[in-house]
């Protein structure tokens, strides 16, 4: 293979590459972060659609009941009900969370906190020579919490 079969094939190759996997602009932020606001809008807008698909799948149980349809059918749709809602509950939740405005980091400082309380609490049972156990069920409850938000 000459150096110019080599050079013209190359050319291809790259033609070719490109036609497939275009450039992208580099001043295009792909992964921009969403701010607080546009998440509680999406968030709204899912639990629009999630009431929505539930009103539709009662609407259709309710159908098929009165139908005498096959009870396999039946219950498939009210599976997909159930997860449904379980869906709707977390991104319910979620949105609390978004509109308390609480982060991650002021939940372990406030978990910092109330452990500081805790030991101090436990500290002052044990000087007086009390039972400490709710107390250090109460403390390594907290520490769970906390090591699940790291």
């Amino acid at each position: 293979m000459s150096k110019f079969d080599f050079d013209e094939k190359l050319k291809e190759l790259r033609e070719l590459y490109f036609e497939k996997h275009p450039v992208i602009n580099p001043d295009e932020n792909l992964f921009t972060p969403l701010s607080l606001v546009e998440k509680e809008q999406k968030i709204l807008e899912y639990l629009q659609v999630c009431m929505s698909d539930s009103a539709q799948l009662t609407a259709k149980i309710e159908a098929l009941t009165d139908q005498n349809a096959p009870i396999e059918e039946i219950n498939a749709l009210k599976d997909k009900l159930i997860d449904l809602e379980e869906h709707k509950d977390i991104f319910e939740h979620k949105l609390e969370f978004i509109r308390s405005g609480e982060t991650d980091d002021q939940r372990k400082e406030k978990l910092k906190r109330q452990l500081l309380d805790l030991e101090l609490k436990r500290s002052k049972l044990k000087l007086i020579q009390k039972d400490t156990a709710k107390i250090d069920i109460k403390i390594k409850q907290k520490l769970e919490i906390y090591k699940k938000l790291k």
